[in-house]
């Protein structure tokens, strides 16, 4: 049992030390606001992030930070060719996916998805998606000023699909490294005497030592 305990301890942190949320956030608006209330503001064509890899990493969720009632929201995750204009003309498509959404405010939905590659020098978009209205439409107001952050470089915001737009909506993902290490096995736990233990076996020696002790005196 102690084994199987400290196997998976060791499993757990070699996750949590490899993998990393990146939220991606433009360095000349960082707080963002809300712009719209109770208002699609495009939503039903599609809001998301394009940018380019600069290195290789493992995809394992995306998320979207917004304040939905009752709403079916949609994701997708595509491999492209441009990060300026147009970028869904010709996408591969990853991953992609929906679910019925209601939070608490503003907060993040997240999509647990297939680990998927990103390889350095490919070009990504994640997109979301919903046809009625938000509740409060979150965005970062980046102004077209791409930037570089963990991993990813020319980020900017995308509207249906083109990167024309001023504002991009708060957007994150999960990583984890493919050239991290994978963990070892754990090491066999070495059998250690507990105080009880090391109080009985003293009690017990003592009493040897009486017993002998006495039997001298006896045959004396």
């Amino acid at each position: 049992m102690i084994r199987k305990f400290l196997a998976l301890a060791l499993v757990l942190f070699a996750h949590s030390a490899h993998a990393a949320v990146i939220e991606f956030v433009p360095p000349n608006d960082p707080t963002g606001s809300v712009f719209t209330t109770n208002s699609n503001d495009g939503w039903n064509s599609g809001r998301g992030v394009v940018f380019q890899a600069t290195g290789t990493e493992i995809i394992t969720s995306v998320g979207l930070f917004h304040d939905l009632t009752g709403m079916t929201l949609s994701y997708k995750v595509s491999e492209v060719l441009t990060v300026n204009g147009d970028v869904e003309t010709g996408e591969t498509i990853l991953a992609s996916g929906s679910a019925t959404v209601t939070t608490s405010g503003l907060e993040w939905i997240d999509f647990p998805i297939p680990n998927i590659p990103f390889t350095a020098g490919s070009i990504y978009h994640i997109e979301f998606s919903f046809p009625g209205t938000g509740n409060q439409n979150f965005f970062y107001n980046n102004g077209n000023v791409t930037f570089t952050q963990d991993g990813f470089e020319v980020i900017d915001g995308t509207s249906a699909g083109n990167t024309g737009n001023s504002v991009m909506p708060a957007i994150r993902l999960e990583t984890q490294d493919v050239n991290a290490a994978p963990p070892g096995p754990p090491p066999t736990p070495v059998p250690t005497l507990s105080q009880w233990s090391i109080l009985l076996m003293a009690l017990l020696l003592g009493f040897l030592g009486v017993s002998s002790l006495n039997r001298r005196k006896h045959s004396n």
